[in-house]
């Protein structure tokens, strides 16, 4: 089990609010919120290197291979 002490009006407003003070659904928010930064992340990552192969300032690779990395 994991407590937390979290001052912050935003965070504690989507707690009380957003999740009905319910500790459960708060986790898994924020466990949703860090998949959902971790795909943005690497999408954002993949097309700043298509960018650079298209500007011809990087290898270019083959798709499956940047796909596997994502």
């Amino acid at each position: 089990m994991i407590t937390l002490d979290i001052e912050h009006p935003t965070v504690e407003e989507f707690f009380k609010v957003e999740c009905k003070s319910n500790a459960k659904k708060f986790a898994e928010s924020i466990a949703e919120y860090i998949e959902n930064y971790k795909i943005k992340k690497s999408i954002k990552q993949g097309l700043a290197e298509t960018k650079l192969m298209i500007d011809g300032k990087a290898k270019k690779r083959e798709l499956e291979e940047i796909l596997d990395e994502l």
